[in-house]
């Protein structure tokens, strides 16, 4: 069977799309390594006056080594997490602080391009674009070394492991950080699973070290800080979903119908019987 050549009209139109296609591929590359120019350029420009978040961490941790308690620091160089994950930091903390800040900066910076090459040779423009909305969150926890930025680059990694590594992921940095929560929408049912026997773990670690998750609530509700931007970067741990998951859309929208489904019948619970408004005057 003969295939017919294509007249002028549609090659030229395949060209001009083509060269179309390349012109917005090689403007969103632009686009992101300006940012990431940017974004660099004021880590260097920060110096050593960065890190403040990392440092935090870094002293508590050191204290807890030395028998103390990690939750005497004062804020903002105060430990607020999870007694529980105090270990977690230690092989970290082993380190000197110069060097410790040093890796800390280069494993974070590391994840995050990995994370942007992965998702600018998926969708160049869309990540582009999302990157530069979210370059200044990302730009503060790149500068205050937040454990948030390192929690999205978990997920990241967890999404190419599969469902139950994805699900313990979340329930792991949930238990550390509230803040993940709605990132539950994103979950396959298996990995949901995987995710709540993660995050009981987590619970139950807390109920066992309730003297210091004691201190950790009283030390986050005495804490004085400007609204969160910084957990904006949350939006970045979407990508790897959003950009792979075909059936992730019909399943957000069977949340929203059961969401709504459940609403309404407490609502028809709450509503009082016909005629109980007119009963003893």
């Amino acid at each position: 069977m003969r295939v017919r050549p294509q007249p002028p009209r549609s090659r030229l139109r395949a060209l001009v799309a083509r060269a179309g296609t390349h012109r917005v591929r090689t403007a969103a590359w632009l686009l992101i390594i300006a940012t990431w120019t940017v974004l660099l350029g004021v880590m260097l420009w920060r110096g050593s006056a960065a890190g403040v978040d990392a440092l935090a961490y870094w002293l508590g941790t050191r204290t807890w080594m030395a028998g103390g308690d990690p939750y005497i620091g004062t804020c903002p160089l105060c430990y607020a997490y999870a007694p529980w994950a105090v270990p977690l930091f230690a092989p970290w903390a082993i380190l000197p602080w110069p060097l410790a800040f040093v890796v800390w900066r280069l494993v974070t910076v590391a994840g995050l391009a990995w994370t942007t090459l992965w998702a600018a040779r998926r969708r160049p423009l869309s990540t582009a674009l999302l990157f530069v909305a979210l370059s200044v969150p990302i730009g503060i926890n790149l500068d205050t070394g937040n454990v948030t930025l390192l929690l999205v680059l978990l997920l990241w990694g967890s999404r190419r492991l599969g469902p139950r590594a994805a699900g313990t992921a979340w329930g792991l940095a949930t238990g550390l950080k509230w803040v993940t929560a709605p990132l539950w929408v994103l979950l396959a049912p298996a990995a949901r699973r995987a995710g709540l026997a993660a995050l009981a773990v987590t619970a139950l670690a807390d109920l066992v070290l309730w003297t210091g998750t004691l201190r950790q609530v009283l030390t986050v509700a005495h804490m004085d800080r400007p609204f969160p931007f910084d957990y904006l970067v949350l939006v970045w741990a979407t990508v790897p979903w959003i950009w792979t998951d075909a059936s992730l859309p019909a399943r957000l929208r069977a949340a929203v119908r059961r969401s709504q489904l459940a609403w309404r019948r407490v609502a028809r619970r709450r509503r009082p019987a016909p005629g109980v408004w007119s009963r003893g005057g």
